[in-house]
């Protein structure tokens, strides 16, 4: 379900007279979109299914978004895994994750 989801994100076309602030939404759409899929490379049950393998050759990696892909990194995925951050950080911020979620 998560390929169905990323594969409606891709197929979105921005109308031929979309604003500007239409065509950027769409663009960082597609940047989170490609963002998440770097992350989910990284969970081993997900990067050998494959329906998410011919999703990565059909979509993901055809010279429309090669580049965008590329373009987000190994250092891009570790500070959204918090790898940039020492063990102590990564602590405060999932107590502070935790706090914000007790108040709920």
């Amino acid at each position: 379900q998560i390929v169905k989801a990323l594969e409606v994100t891709f197929n979105e076309k921005v109308k031929a007279n979309a604003v500007r602030q239409e065509t950027e939404r769409h663009d960082e759409s597609i940047r989170g979109a490609l963002r998440a899929v770097r992350m989910l490379e990284t969970v081993a049950e997900i990067s050998r299914n494959r329906r998410f393998q011919s999703f990565m050759s059909s979509v993901v990696r055809t010279s429309k978004y090669m580049e965008k892909y590329e373009a987000i990194g190994q250092s891009d995925v570790e500070l959204m895994t918090f790898g940039g951050m020492t063990g102590a950080e990564s602590r405060l911020v999932q107590d502070a994750d935790d706090v914000i979620m007790s108040d709920k």
